[in-house]
């Protein structure tokens, strides 16, 4: 008997030592993710001086909001427009084009239709980098450079293939029965897609659009080939102009706009995460 409880008591010193362990772990793991976030919120609220004299892992001071005055009262309200312009089109380009790709492809009989599947699996391989210098020389060509189409062609190109597997894994189980009856009832095709398949696949269109609009937002390779003037960067290299001409830079409104460019994804994944999560389990069960 005593040996049958020492051997349980031995089990649960194991599993609390296990759970220890385990909560250290992801504590020091929430940190590392965490610590940049705070560090950045902190020093963008401390003077120049401040910011030069005490440990910068510290407290400010005297919490200082002209740091975020002087970014407001800049040309990166310009940069932050140009993003949100951008990422939206991006967004309804690539979720609009990505389903009813992927509805045709599984629910049509068509010449072709393994190839297209093929195509956009393909996709997934193709590393954006490799097409910089065609796309580059083919804008400048055609005087595309220096637009809103340059920076959102190839964001919708590169951002379909893994939306398209999305939708196709999802319309691969969905019922073809409620289509038939909404065409039945009168509908065209495009009407039945919008009035019944849409609404189904919710969580899916969020997960896509959430995906799409942070990729967007962070993009800066693009921005960096294509975009020369001012007036169309984006906030990526909006950053860049708090550099001086001698490669100084003026800290306090650099981590300002940081925190004014990390908000708008934060608030995308609060309100959308849980949409997104949902969109991914349903993507990955069907598929």
């Amino acid at each position: 008997m005593k040996h049958v409880e020492a051997k349980i008591g031995k089990r649960s010193m194991k599993k609390q030592i296990r759970n220890v362990m385990v909560t250290v772990v992801s504590v020091l793991v929430f940190l590392l993710f965490v610590y940049p976030l705070i560090y950045t919120v902190l020093n963008s609220l401390k003077t120049y001086d401040d910011f030069t004299s005490s440990p910068q892992y510290a407290l400010p001071a005297k919490v200082f909001f002209g740091n975020f005055v002087k970014v407001f009262q800049s040309d990166f309200i310009r940069y932050f427009i140009n993003s949100v312009v951008i990422a939206v089109l991006v967004v309804v380009f690539t979720v609009v084009l990505s389903a009813t790709t992927a509805f045709a492809i599984s629910k049509f009989r068509f010449r072709g239709k393994k190839i297209a599947e093929i195509y956009f699996l393909l996709g997934l391989m193709i590393p954006y980098q490799v097409i910089l210098i065609p796309l580059y020389l083919t804008y400048a060509k055609f005087k595309l450079l220096d637009t809103y189409f340059s920076l959102i062609l190839p964001q919708v190109a590169f951002g379909m293939p893994m939306a398209v597997q999305l939708f196709l894994a999802f319309f691969k189980d969905f019922e073809e029965e409620l289509i038939e009856a909404a065409v039945i009832d009168g509908s065209s095709i495009g009407r039945a897609f919008i009035s019944v398949v849409a609404p189904i696949c919710r969580n899916i269109i969020i997960t896509v659009a959430t995906l799409r609009a942070i990729f967007s937002w962070n993009e800066y390779i693009f921005s960096y080939t294509f975009i020369s003037s001012k007036k169309m960067m984006t906030v990526g290299l909006g950053l860049n102009a708090f550099v001086g001409e001698e490669g100084l830079v003026d800290w306090g409104p650099t981590f300002a706009a940081i925190v004014v460019t990390v908000i708008p994804t934060l608030l995308v994944y609060m309100f959308l995460g849980k949409y997104m999560q949902s969109g991914l389990s349903e993507g990955a069960v069907k598929s």
